[in-house]
């Protein structure tokens, strides 16, 4: 099993799993824990009160299923307690099994409805109902892929304390795995941190984007330029929009003359601001 050596900074926080003593003896006393990647320690060097603000995926597509209007029907959703909100529409009927929705009506108009988490409403499944004279449907809402990697991402950030769950994305990236609902995709210059230490270059644009449900790493290389070694800071990485919720760098943090290192960092997602303004070429 491979123990491995990861750092994980955050504002008042700093997490620390080493792989010597000298590492480990440099922020402290070390507590032990063991996890698939190998035996991890860890370092609190202050109280982390951070507030974990929670920021609404839109899923702005409208979905139209269509129903049987006189048999049962199967809705298979990527919700693991789904709550179910309709029109107000006579002959209507539901019942919730697990992550299913079993519904039946005798009408024949199309019925709005919207599909939430049951106690969350931050992410939801936006359909229309459109009963017609057909044999009792399944239809399975988890194939839609965007709708159920943001919704799982999010039931995983939201499982565990905050800082378990930046460690365990950070822990699955360093171990060249996927976190739990997160998708990868190409680089995403919204997200690039402003990363500057002498001695050091930082390249983003050629590296990975990890994308959850509230929070996204991007995924850069740092190369030591100097001709003596370097540690990596990590709030070097550190905005001044106070995005940014965490910052590791694996499998290395002390870089040699021309050694490399990657950087994951993490931040809160946004909306983009669809109010923002095309400037004028002329005026």
């Amino acid at each position: 099993m491979q123990k491995i050596t990861l750092n994980i900074f955050m504002s008042g926080l700093l997490i620390a799993f080493a792989s010597s003593t000298a590492h480990a003896t440099q922020y402290g006393k070390f507590g032990d824990l063991n996890t698939a990647g190998g035996k991890l320690d860890i370092n609190t060097t202050q109280n982390y009160n951070h507030q974990n603000k929670q920021i609404t995926p839109l899923n702005r597509q409208n979905i139209d299923l269509n129903i049987s209007d006189s048999h049962i029907n199967r809705i298979i959703t990527p919700f693991k307690n789904p709550s179910l909100k309709m029109d107000s529409v006579e002959g209507v009927s539901y019942k919730v099994m697990d992550n299913v929705i079993y519904l039946s009506t005798n009408q024949i108009q199309p019925i709005g409805a919207f599909i939430t988490e049951k106690g969350d409403e931050l992410t939801s499944v936006k359909l229309t109902l459109i009963p017609s004279r057909l044999p009792p449907q399944e239809i399975n809402l988890e194939e839609i892929a965007n709708v159920f990697s943001s919704v799982s991402a999010r039931q995983f950030e939201r499982s565990q304390p905050f800082i378990e769950t930046i460690k365990d994305v950070f822990v699955s990236l360093a171990n060249n795995n996927i976190p739990t609902g997160y998708s990868m995709g190409n680089p995403n210059g919204f997200y690039f941190p402003s990363c500057s230490q002498m001695g050091l270059t930082f390249d983003f644009g050629n590296g990975q984007f990890a994308e959850g449900g509230n929070y996204v790493v991007s995924i850069g290389i740092i190369e030591n330029t100097s001709p003596m070694p370097i540690e990596f800071k990590e709030p070097n990485c550190l905005d001044k929009q106070n995005r940014i919720t965490g910052i590791a760098a694996f499998p290395r943090v002390l870089l040699l003359p021309h050694q490399k290192t990657e950087v994951y960092v993490m931040m809160r997602k946004e909306e983009p601001d669809s109010s923002s303004k095309r400037q004028s070429l002329v005026n």
